[in-house]
C-alpha cells in the first residue's frame, strides 16, 4: 500500500485578483515565470512589478498561497504508489 502525502496544488498553479490603490484590478499569479532565475515564482500585471520586478500586491496575497510541497502536515492528502 502507498504512502499518504500531502501536496498542495498551489504550488504549481495559484492566481488571485487584487484592488490596486487606483480602483484598477490586478493579477497576481504562482506558476511558471517568464523570465528570470527561478523556474517558479510570483508575477503581477501591474506597472511597477514590470519596472521592478515586485510590488505591493504580491506583497498583499502571498500568504493566501499554501505553499507547503511534499509534507504529512499541510496540503491535500495524495496517496503515492508502491
Amino acid at each position: 500500500m502507498g504512502d499518504t502525502i500531502r501536496w498542495c496544488s498551489s504550488n504549481e498553479v495559484w492566481e488571485r485578483q487584487v484592488n490596486g490603490s487606483a480602483g484598477a484590478i490586478y493579477t497576481v499569479t504562482y506558476g511558471l515565470k517568464k523570465k528570470g532565475k527561478e523556474r517558479y515564482g510570483y508575477q503581477c500585471d501591474c506597472q511597477g512589478f514590470r519596472y521592478r520586478g515586485s510590488c505591493r500586491h504580491i506583497n498583499e496575497v502571498k500568504a493566501q498561497r499554501c505553499g507547503y510541497g511534499w509534507s504529512a502536515l499541510a496540503g491535500n492528502p495524495v496517496t503515492m504508489g508502491d
